[in-house]
């Protein structure tokens, strides 16, 4: 069995007057894997993580820190889900985390005036204890005047980061959405 990761990061923040601002029950990683089963034929697996933790906050400057508990992905297969642990070493290292580490003040000024829209931003990624900096392209949209929806997307190459082939069912990308 081969694949290839696809994660999706979503998340719908509450941009009330109060700072941190909140992380919506909405918000959700996903992983899309396209399987290819003994070279005959390909399915799709997908498992949800609606566990988003973090912080999120305007003041006194732009900042962001989620985390991401590993073990909270739901695929429907419980042996699925634990193979996805395993690779990902949750026993060790519990959580992927994310921190945003620099924004252009240009593009602050673009999600405070603008209803959507696009930024680059570098973000830290830790993924089995291996951290490493990407640049990401966060999409935006104001769903109410107190709400914003973000979502982003990056390849992550396991082998890269240097998580080792410890399990079985080891696929070495993975797509960060």
């Amino acid at each position: 069995m081969s694949a290839r990761y696809l994660l999706y990061l979503v998340f719908l923040i509450s941009i009330a007057d109060s700072q941190p601002f909140i992380i919506d029950t909405t918000s959700f990683v996903a992983y899309e894997v396209e399987a290819k089963i003994l070279g005959a034929f390909t399915t799709r697996i997908i498992g949800v993580n609606r566990n988003i933790q973090g912080e999120i906050s305007a003041q006194p400057e732009v900042s962001a820190e989620l985390l991401i508990p590993v073990e909270s992905f739901k695929s429907g297969i419980t042996l699925r889900d634990e193979n996805v642990a395993n690779i990902l070493q949750y026993r060790e290292f519990p959580e992927i985390s994310f921190r945003l580490v620099s924004i252009n003040d240009k593009d602050i000024v673009k999600l405070q005036n603008e209803k959507s829209g696009k930024f680059p931003v570098i973000g830290e990624l830790q993924v089995a204890g291996a951290l490493k900096q990407f640049d990401f392209v966060i999409h935006f949209s104001k769903e109410s005047p107190s709400k914003v929806l973000f979502k982003t997307q990056t390849f992550l190459v396991l082998s890269n980061l240097q998580i080792p082939k410890n399990v079985g069912l080891w696929h070495d990308r993975m797509h960060l959405d």
